[in-house]
């Protein structure tokens, strides 16, 4: 990211432009000018001093611009100091006025006349931080014109300070490293992360871009905010969406899940810029302190039995095949019939399938770039097949794909989204999709206890069946039973036929009545 990438996204409006990403230019009077500059901060300051001159120049050595030319370098490398050392909270405003200061300036330096002495004692007078920090005991110290202006002792030892600092320093606020960290994310997208994971990684970190000052220098994050942020993300409440004209109320208690989730996404950008060579970070000591937990005022039980009542009955799943496209039909099914994800049916590949034998073998896609990751042999219902074959696309790789060709996981999002809208009054209006997946596991589970782990092909967790069982894609009869267990449940097919443990007493019985076993 680029000076000019980080002011355009932090709402910095600068006077010159990038050039093909490497140099300066100004488009001035109908004529384009070039500075060759990197575009670095200090490229950009240096660019803009020649560019005041070349104006100068241009404006035919307006008496003047001589004077500006004296003033703006001061106040360009206040600016500059902001930029890289941060602004403390207690000087954003000034910061402010000393970039109204810089424009003015400019301003002045574009009319055929002025008075540029009296234009900045009115200023100074006008905003009284910008006077009490750059007036001296009361007299201005805008004699330009009897040798120039200085900057106060405290604002030289602070440039003093930061003069050994290489000309190209980045940036030090934390607005510059968050958006840096964002920037990453989106980068990573379709490499080693997928969209939704760059969105929920911005959307996490929404109420530590509240809850900071983020002209603030980034070694602010520190151990005391840590703590200060914990408790705040502690109290925090949802807010309800206002009407027009109307100012946001506080909603209920957020999920204790939705705050481990903000905590943890900061967790992972403070170490994140403790990694960066650039950044004058240290991770502190107590971020991964245990202490930084969050509790549930009524516990987690009550939580639990109230999202059983979310799960999927005999009668919605037949209402909504009822109700549903086809497609959307087809869908459903494999979300039931394989624990299926919105992200597992838009990469399901013809050559997962083999509707002859009735089988599905797929690898989740949530973790199909571990090691750990099962690939799981699933036995199809009847009904499974049939939708599959009306519902599946020409395309020759994915068996779904949305009407431009492309991937259906956002689309199935969106026209649910839409037909909850059109359906208000529908009782399926208020049930979740993510929920036939939990549904099937709790009816598998309650077959077999064990099997709900297969049936979701979560990630192996023995050394055994990681390093040395290698029976994925293989049939596995228990979990074909559970899944016919299950089908059952919906009336989709036969429950599996029950079998009897031959027990060596039983085998000992029948022996005795002389029934061959």
């Amino acid at each position: 990211m680029n000076y000019y990438e980080y002011c355009k996204k932090t709402g910095i409006k600068l006077e010159l432009s990038p050039h093909r990403g490497k140099t300066w230019k100004k488009f001035h009077k109908g004529k384009y000018y070039y500075f060759s500059h990197p575009t670095t901060k200090a490229g950009y300051e240096l660019a803009l001093e020649e560019w005041i001159l070349t104006k100068a120049q241009k404006d035919g050595q307006r008496e003047h611009a001589q004077q500006i030319n004296r003033l703006l370098p001061h106040f360009q490398k206040v600016i500059h100091y902001y930029s890289v050392m941060g602004c403390p909270k207690n000087e954003q405003r000034l910061r402010q006025q000393v970039v109204e200061f810089i424009s003015m300036l400019e301003e002045l330096l574009s009319l055929p006349k002025a008075d540029v002495r009296n234009d900045c004692v009115n200023f100074a007078w006008d905003n009284l931080e910008f006077l009490n920090e750059f007036v001296d005991s009361g007299l201005l110290r805008f004699q330009v014109s009897q040798g120039g202006y200085k900057l106060s002792d405290k604002w030289l030892d602070r440039l003093e300070k930061m003069a050994p600092q290489e000309a190209d320093k980045l940036p030090q606020t934390i607005d510059y490293w968050l958006q840096a960290y964002l920037g990453r994310t989106e980068n990573r997208v379709n490499r080693t992360i997928k969209k939704n994971t760059s969105n929920d990684r911005a959307a996490k970190l929404k109420p530590l871009e509240k809850y900071t000052d983020k002209l603030a220098h980034v070694s602010h994050l520190n151990g005391a905010f840590v703590e200060s942020y914990h408790s705040y993300l502690d109290d925090l409440k949802a807010v309800k969406t206002a009407k027009k004209g109307e100012k946001p109320k506080p909603g209920k208690e957020l999920a204790k899940s939705t705050k481990e989730g903000y905590f943890k996404a900061f967790r992972m950008f403070c170490r994140w810029l403790d990694r960066q060579a650039g950044c004058e970070y240290d991770k502190p000591k107590n971020l991964d302190d245990r202490e930084y937990v969050f509790r549930e005022p009524a516990g987690q039980g009550r939580k639990r039995m109230k999202r059983k009542t979310l799960l999927w009955i005999n009668e919605e799943v037949d209402q909504a095949l009822e109700q549903f496209p086809e497609t959307y039909g087809c869908f459903l099914l494999l979300m039931l019939n394989c624990g299926f994800r919105h992200s597992d049916i838009s990469n399901l590949r013809h050559d997962d399938l083999d509707l002859e034998n009735g089988r599905l073998i797929y690898q989740r896609e949530k973790l199909n770039q571990q090691l750990t990751a099962p690939v799981v042999n699933y036995k199809l219902w009847a009904k499974t097949i049939a939708a599959i074959r009306e519902a599946k696309s020409d395309d020759p790789v994915y068996v779904f794909r949305n009407a431009s060709g492309g991937p259906v996981e956002d689309s199935m999002k969106s026209w649910w989204k839409r037909w909850q809208r059109a359906n208000a009054d529908n009782p399926l209006a208020s049930k979740r999709w993510d929920y036939l997946r939990k549904t099937g596991s709790t009816i598998v589970a309650r077959y077999d206890n064990g099997l709900d782990e297969i049936y979701l092909a979560e990630s192996l967790s023995t050394t055994a069946k990681i390093h040395y069982t290698f029976t994925d894609g293989e049939p596995c009869e228990k979990l074909d039973k559970a899944i016919a267990y299950l089908g059952s449940e919906f009336g989709f097919c036969d429950p599996p036929a029950k079998t009897i443990e031959l027990t060596p007493e039983i085998v000992k019985a029948l022996a005795k009545a002389k029934i061959k076993v």
